[in-house]
């Protein structure tokens, strides 16, 4: 089935009515938690910072109980978490967006998972607060492993050099989104590609950060 149309569907005529995080049958309000997960989630309060950026944030603290609905919008095709999970990532009142870019996957690793979930987040955000996206103006430039279980300093050699961005973010104000920030390499060395390229900022909005 078209996944545009399975997401219409269940948008019109929701068959999973459980609690996004829990699965429980219990009192689902609009935000698709019961009381009991949503009194557990925690606001990202502090801003995460990293080289490059001229501003970051996120909307929720990545704590145990958001693994597994993270886990079924990346690897399993469940595409409505990123509603879920964007309606908690907010641009801050004085960044001024001209531009929305998600952080890329690898186009093989993209064909793979059929999607880029950061690209699935940046189109709900894009919409909702009226600010153009552009899928293309940042690409990986080689395949990177990916940055679970690295330190810092093995993060940010594995992304060093990895990202190409166009010349058309020359002079303009671009927000990156992502996933989960957890060290900030990737988004550092996405902010560095799209600065050299002629980028006037460079900010970052995420759906998490990582703890601690």
């Amino acid at each position: 089935m078209n996944r545009f149309v399975q997401l219409l569907r269940e948008t019109i005529s929701p068959t999973n009515t459980s609690c996004y995080i829990c699965d429980d049958d219990a009192v689902v309000g609009g935000d698709k938690l019961c009381d009991t997960c949503r009194d557990k989630l925690r606001l990202c309060i502090n801003p995460p910072s990293s080289p490059y950026l001229d501003g970051s944030d996120a909307g929720l603290i990545y704590t145990s109980e958001l693994h597994r609905p993270m886990h079924r919008f990346k690897y399993r095709d469940r595409l409505e978490y990123g509603a879920f999970f964007s309606q908690y990532m907010q641009i801050p009142s004085d960044w001024e967006i001209e531009l929305i870019c998600p952080v890329p996957l690898h186009p093989v690793k993209e064909l793979l998972r059929t999607y880029n979930q950061s690209e699935e987040l940046a189109k709900y955000v894009s919409a909702r607060d009226k600010i153009p996206y552009c899928r293309d103006l940042i690409r990986r430039t080689r395949y990177t492993k990916t940055q679970a279980r690295r330190t810092t300093k093995q993060r940010q050699k594995n992304v060093r050099g990895a990202f190409l961005a166009s010349k058309e973010c020359k002079g303009l104000s671009v927000l990156l989104i992502d996933d989960i920030f957890t060290t900030g390499a990737t988004l550092s060395a996405c902010a560095k590609a799209l600065k050299s390229a002629g980028a006037e900022r460079v900010y970052a909005l995420c759906a998490c950060r990582a703890e601690g």
